[in-house]
Formats: C-alpha cells, sequence, structure tokens
C-alpha cells in the first residue's frame, strides 16, 4: 500500500538521517541541498515507493522501472549492473569481464578492461566516474528509482529540473533517461502515452551552418570583480555555432574603442570572416556601432543575426567560466593559463554534440568553405529587403530577416556543459554585462555597464530599421 506523501520536514529527515550522514554520498547531498535548498536530492538506493500516492498507478511504474533497464542495455557505453557490481567490489578483471557479458571474449575484453579501469574506480563501496569529475555513478538498478524518487519528492518537478540537479551529483543520469521516466508518472501522463523507444543519438542541431556561417560575441568577467594578471577585468569570447570552436581574448576595458579594436582584432584574424554575428551579452545597437565602425575603417562585409538562441550563448559563457574558476589560482595570475584551460581544452577535445572535434571540424573544412562560403553570403546578401542593407563607405552592413529560421537549442549538453534552462533566468536585454549566470539577488540595474559602449560619434542602427535621407546618401 502507497505510503502517504512526507511533509518537507519529514522528507528532509529521510534523506539525511544520523545512520548515513558519515557516508561519502550523503555529504554530497547535504551539501548540494544547502546550496540548491528548492530542490530535494534522494540517495541513492531510496525507493519511490516510498513517495507513491495511493491514487497513482503503480503497475505504470513498474512497468517504467523495467522498460528504462532495457532502453540502458540498448545503448552503447552504459555500465550496465554485471559490470557496475565488478568494479564497485574491486573484482574486475579481463576474465570476469569476458564471463559476465557476451560483447567481449578473452582476448578482446583486455582492451575494454584497460579503458574501464582507467574512468571508473571504487571508493568505499560507490563507484566514481575520472571522466566527468569523479562523479558517482549511480547504481543501473536503482536509476529509475533516483529519478522518480527526485519527481515525486519535488512536487511531480518537469524533467528539465531534475536532469540539471542530478547531472551535477551522477555521472551517468541522463537527460534522455530523465526525459523517458517521469512519462511513467500517471498525475503527469495520464493517458499513458509514449513514444516507441528509440536508441538515443547526439545529434548537431546546426549541421545545417556552413562553419563560421554563424557565431556569437560575448563580454563579460571571468571572476567576479577580479582582474587576470591585475591588467584584465573582462574577456571577449566567441564562439561558432557549427563547429563549437572558441576564440577567448582579454579586455582592459569595455569602452567602444577599445572593444572596436579587440573585435576588429578578432575577425580580422579568422579564416573567413562570419556571415552572421549574435549576442547575449551586446546590445543589438551596441554591436551594430561596433559593426559599423569596422565596415567603415576595414571595408568590411558584416551581418547581425536576428535571431537570438540566448540558451545557447548561456550555455557556453557557463561552461568557459566553469572551466577557468576551477583552474581560478593559475588563471587570473596569467593570461596564457585561462587560454590553455579554457580554448585550447575545448578546441582540442571531442564535442559530442559538433560531432567531432573543433578543431578539426573548422580548420579541415576549410575546402568545403572555400567553394560555398562565399556564394552563401552573396546570395543572403541579395535575398534581403533594401532596408536591411546598409553601405559604409566601401564595406557593408546588413541585417537578417526577423523571418528566418530560429535555431533552438534542445540537446543535451555535452560533458561539464550545464543547461538550466528552466532552473535560471535568460539573459534580458541590455549593455555589456558582467556574467550570464544571473542570480535572483543581482538585478539587471546593478550589473556594471560601460558608458563609452553606447555614446559613438555616429550610428545608422536606427536609419536601417527606418530609412532616412542619410542613408539614401551613404548608399550612393
Amino acid at each position: 500500500m502507497a505510503s502517504k506523501k512526507p511533509t518537507t520536514l519529514q522528507r528532509r529527515n529521510v534523506l539525511f538521517d544520523e545512520a548515513h550522514s558519515d557516508t561519502q554520498e550523503d555529504k554530497i547531498l547535504d551539501e548540494y541541498n544547502g546550496v540548491k535548498s528548492q530542490f530535494l536530492a534522494p540517495s541513492m538506493g531510496e525507493s519511490y515507493k516510498e513517495y507513491a500516492n495511493s491514487y497513482m498507478n503503480m503497475e505504470l511504474l513498474e512497468r517504467g522501472e523495467q522498460d528504462l533497464l532495457k532502453y540502458q542495455e540498448s545503448i552503447n557505453g552504459q555500465v550496465l549492473h554485471p559490470i557496475y557490481e565488478l568494479i564497485r567490489t574491486n573484482s574486475l578483471t579481463p576474465e570476469t569481464l569476458a564471463s559476465n557479458s557476451d560483447k567481449w571474449d578473452k582476448d578482446s575484453a583486455e582492451s575494454k578492461y584497460m579503458f574501464l579501469m582507467r574512468r571508473y574506480y571504487a571508493e568505499n563501496g560507490i563507484v566514481r566516474d575520472r571522466r566527468k569529475g569523479d562523479k558517482i555513478v549511480c547504481e543501473p538498478l536503482c536509476i529509475f528509482d533516483l529519478i522518480m524518487c527526485a519527481h515525486l519528492m519535488n512536487d511531480h518537478m518537469t524533467y528539465r529540473p531534475i536532469y540539471t540537479c542530478l547531472n551535477k551529483i551522477y555521472s551517468n543520469i541522463t537527460r534522455d533517461f530523465v526525459q523517458m521516466a517521469v512519462r511513467y508518472c500517471s498525475s503527469c501522463n495520464p493517458d499513458g502515452h509514449f513514444r516507441p523507444l528509440e536508441k538515443y543519438r547526439h545529434k548537431n542541431i546546426f549541421k545545417g551552418l556552413l562553419p563560421l556561417e554563424r557565431v556569437h560575441i560575448e563580454i563579460f568577467e571571468v571572476f567576479d570583480n577580479e582582474s587576470i594578471s591585475n591588467k584584465f577585468t573582462n574577456v571577449l569570447y566567441c564562439r561558432d555555432y557549427h563547429t563549437r570552436f572558441v576564440w577567448l581574448a582579454p579586455l582592459k576595458n569595455t569602452k567602444f574603442k577599445h572593444l572596436v579594436s579587440a573585435v576588429g582584432t578578432l575577425l580580422l584574424g579568422m579564416t573567413y570572416v562570419p556571415i552572421f554575428m549574435e549576442s547575449s551579452t551586446l546590445d543589438k545597437q551596441d554591436l551594430f556601432d561596433i559593426c559599423e565602425q569596422l565596415c567603415g575603417k576595414y571595408n568590411m562585409k558584416l551581418g547581425l543575426g536576428a535571431n537570438s538562441s540566448s540558451q545557447f550563448h548561456i550555455n557556453g559563457i557557463k561552461r568557459m567560466k566553469k572551466l577557468l574558476n576551477t583552474r581560478k589560482v593559475d588563471c587570473i595570475s596569467d593570461w596564457n593559463m585561462c587560454l590553455r584551460y579554457g580554448p585550447y581544452h575545448l578546441n582540442r577535445r571531442h564535442n559530442t554534440l559538433a560531432g567531432g572535434i573543433p578543431n578539426d571540424l573548422l580548420y579541415h573544412s576549410d575546402h568545403t568553405n572555400r567553394k560555398h562560403f562565399r556564394p552563401k553570403q552573396e546570395m543572403i546578401i541579395d535575398e534581403l529587403p533594401a532596408q536591411n542593407v546598409v553601405h559604409v563607405n566601401k564595406g557593408l552592413l546588413y541585417l537578417e530577416d526577423e523571418n528566418s529560421d530560429v535555431f533552438e537549442e534542445e540537446e543535451e549538453q555535452d560533458d561539464n556543459e550545464s543547461d538550466d534552462s528552466e532552473m535560471s533566468p535568460g539573459l534580458p536585454p541590455g549593455r555589456i554585462i558582467n556574467s550570464a549566470t544571473q542570480t535572483p539577488e543581482r538585478s539587471v540595474e546593478a550589473m556594471h555597464h560601460s558608458p563609452e559602449i553606447s555614446e559613438p560619434n555616429t550610428s545608422f542602427y536606427q536609419e536601417l530599421v527606418s530609412p532616412s535621407k542619410k542613408r539614401s546618401r551613404l548608399a550612393q
């Protein structure tokens, strides 16, 4: 018989009973709940039946438990229960691996054994994943229980915030597992409608773009209110949509002239000048003013993207800040260390969502770009309405059509890249802001704004939106 739903205080007593408070896992969960007080994290091994209400369909939940186990078995790379137990009990050998799996024989099991030993280890009866920051590996038989407990304990929370919170603790809790598990809750899915089980595959949702066709440029502080090498208060960050290749440059200040120089240096050093640029930390007016100066001075063709994939932008910024803050002692005193642990690391590491190594994807596609990049840019400009294009001296500045397709980042994040799309607000429009990871305590008004950036000598942004004689003279 289902038990009565416990109160918040009772839940916390169940989660953090003194008898288990000395275990490593409980310490992690206790610390995490102190930070995210709105999320109650269950312990591995708890049963969802302790929190299920009497009106819930228990047969559906039991079916979900079995379906998720079958689904795990269909995915390559998942550590299944027999192998998990071998690792946990320190009894993994090539022989035991071969005897507990039909995928490997004694000859082929050696390489898999070496891989498992390099990646996983057991500590106080808990399996950890070295590749994912020593996170706990949830016991495969307990994954459904863990997810459903989190769902029920947090008032039927949706799958996104559950994934965000659990993924910070467990290395093998994927978004796909969470999304699948919560569908077996009869309160949230009363019709019992399920998609057919399919093997999940990562895909690059920006595969239709050419490398450097679209980038986003951001300006933010890496270490809040602290300068790098006592000189650089902010950084200029740029990321390519298709390849996920990242550029990073130091900024001594965020004055308009300094930003024009920094962005110009960045763009002129690229293999191709991007067709479209976007930003979530620069206001459209500010980005337009910067590009206007560059077009007039260097005779460049620059485009401003109309869509704002703010979550994609935020994820990139948060990931960079996280990487550098984990090496804060090294990075804050040496700018080259920021490059070493930031773009150097990201660009040479396989990115699951991009489908390859960013460095290879960008520079090995040069031959393809040579044939298609310029024609595509010319086609885009030719198809734009006349009021979206302005000539600046011998340069050209154009705005993407507002009716163009909008990209949305809905895929699972790569390792160490968090997705707080339902846990934190998106970036509001504004001038230069200092952090992409806003908190309720820090309002937009409290953030630093650079007065110089919004005061260029001339700007034709309004004339682009509302053509005037001034713009007509410029186009001649």
